[in-house]
């Protein structure tokens, strides 16, 4: 129950900044998105999850914003 007080007590802590970089990704005019598997391990068995995040890096257009994800 330790390590989980610690990991809700960082998700609390770092949500401000996680809202920073979301709001910074999704004002991007070009938006790419990524879609990558991973193995849950599910009652018994295992399942498919998936990650999606999305990125946005304008310097190959030559826009001054910095890439981030």
């Amino acid at each position: 129950s330790t390590l989980a007080d610690w990991v809700g007590a960082c998700t609390a802590t770092l949500a401000p900044l996680t809202a920073l970089i979301r709001a910074h990704v999704l004002a991007a005019q070009r938006l790419h998105a990524d879609d990558t598997t991973v193995p849950v391990l599910a009652k018994g068995r295992t399942v498919t999850g998936r990650l999606w995040n999305y990125v946005r890096d304008d310097g190959p257009f030559g826009g001054p914003a910095p890439p981030a994800v």
